[in-house]
């Protein structure tokens, strides 16, 4: 496989070439922590600059072209020995590299670097050794078996990429040296792509892919659009319904629909009806209220209990912020529809918000079969986000009409005395508030049943 030498990049420090790194987004690069800053200390340089050599790959006359970046600490690692590097763009035609937490012992792996033994490039070739090495403060490494033996000297390739069939599972930490600072066997240290993961805060999660994402995902089997076992108890929202049932029967290209209402909006009512509705269908589906800012885990473990561990198992048997990209691996595979239902998006935390924005629903086109809706009195807007021509915002207004009130109460309360006029007047009244109609509804009925017990009584 042809080495991506664009994405490779020398790291300076205060001028001084001190190791390798690659792209993992288009603003964020990937190096050693050694390389930037001091483990011991936890000091970090302050003038870093990150250069590429697209020439390299393109055999042309590109020149190099650099940038300047800043450390993340709050999502660096100095146990794990890996720092996430910022810049304002990682510039063309170097791009991220995809990763993958997939690993096995005794595949074949490659390097690409710059080394101070050759600072025009090295790729050495090599395989997997071990999965688990342990290294200083308790942290577990790759072990790596180089095919170039002894002798090379390494410095300045700290920070490259470990590439098993085109993806980084690592990146290099540490050698074996001798006196001279020459390798002894050609035996290296791989920082784990699934502890750069787990430690990023999340910024990688949306990058971490595995082997499983170059298999295509399996045809979806769409339920049949059969009549409801009931007519809901809605008055109206008909459209916000068809669309939904559109949605889960794999008729619409959208799949995800924002509900967005006040307190009073019967939002609430509706996404029950809808979600007694994916039930009734058979599907997969899974009901989280952000509200009181549930962590991530916690989000994962009710997704976990709604689906199950069967069919979530390769995210539940990863720990970390690992899970969440094992997650949409999980859901890639499914062959039937999955509903996911998140409420009260008013009360998420920034975390949450943050991954089904920004890293969950940009990869719906990955996870065909898998529809969302998210309800609130806030909702994602659409409109800034490239996930947006997939997704239906439907606020939630009055509802004004005596017709659809009327029959709501026929269907409610079957048999009771309500008669149009009194629906007329208080939807009128209310201004078609739906909250509000219900509970003068609610009241109008209590009389009612009070004058009849009062007759009653007096016979």
């Amino acid at each position: 496989m042809k080495t991506p030498w664009a994405s490779i990049a020398k790291i300076k420090v205060d001028g001084i070439h001190s190791g390798t790194g690659f792209p993992v987004t288009e603003r964020h690069i990937l190096t050693a922590f050694h390389v930037v800053g001091e483990p011991e200390t936890g000091a970090i340089g302050r003038d870093i600059k990150v250069c590429f050599f697209p020439h390299c790959e393109f055999d042309d006359n590109s020149p190099p072209v650099e940038c300047l970046a800043s450390v993340l600490e709050e999502r660096s690692s100095v146990k794990h020995d890996f720092a996430l590097l910022e810049c304002r763009e990682v510039p063309k035609p170097a791009r991220p590299l995809p990763l993958s937490d997939q690993c096995h012992v005794f595949v074949e792996c490659s390097s690409p670097g710059f080394a101070i033994e050759k600072p025009n490039g090295f790729a050495p070739m090599g395989k997997v050794a071990s999965l688990n090495e342990p290294m200083k403060r308790e942290a577990i490494a790759l072990g790596l078996q180089f095919d170039f033996g002894g002798g090379v000297r390494m410095k300045g390739h700290s920070g490259a990429p470990v590439l098993v069939n085109g993806m980084v599972v690592g990146l290099l930490r540490t050698a074996f040296l001798d006196e001279a600072e020459k390798t002894i066997g050609g035996i290296l240290h791989a920082a784990r792509i699934s502890d750069v993961i787990a430690h990023s805060g999340g910024l990688l999660t949306c990058a971490a892919v595995s082997a499983m994402a170059a298999l295509p995902p399996p045809a979806i089997r769409w339920p049949q659009s059969v009549p409801p076992e009931r007519t809901p108890i809605l008055a109206n929202r008909k459209e916000e319904f068809q669309i939904f049932e559109e949605m889960i029967t794999g008729q619409r290209r959208e799949r995800v629909l924002l509900l967005q209402g006040t307190s009073d909006s019967g939002k609430t009512k509706l996404c029950n009806e809808l979600r007694a509705r994916a039930k009734q269908l058979g599907l997969l589906h899974s009901s989280v209220d952000l509200k009181g800012c549930p962590t991530k885990s916690e989000i994962f473990h009710s997704l976990q209990t709604d689906i199950g561990s069967a069919i979530l198992g390769s995210s539940s048997r990863t720990d970390g912020d690992g899970r969440f990209c094992r997650l949409i691996d999980d859901f890639r595979q499914l062959a039937q529809p999955a509903v996911l239902f998140f409420d009260t998006w008013e009360k998420s935390s920034h975390e949450m918000r943050d991954w089904i924005e920004k890293q969950f629903l940009p990869r719906l086109d990955k996870m065909p079969g898998v529809v969302v809706l998210i309800g609130g009195q806030e909702v994602p807007d659409p409109e800034i986000n490239h996930w947006g021509d997939v997704a239906v915002h439907r606020p939630l207004g009055p509802i004004k009409s005596t017709d659809d009130w009327f029959d709501y109460t026929q269907r409610k309360w079957p048999g009771k005395p309500v008669n149009r006029h009194h629906v007329e007047a208080l939807a009128l009244a209310a201004d078609g508030n739906p909250g509000a109609i219900y509970r003068s509804l609610v009241k109008v009925l209590e009389g009612l049943r009070t004058q009849t017990q009062s007759a009653g009584g007096a016979l």
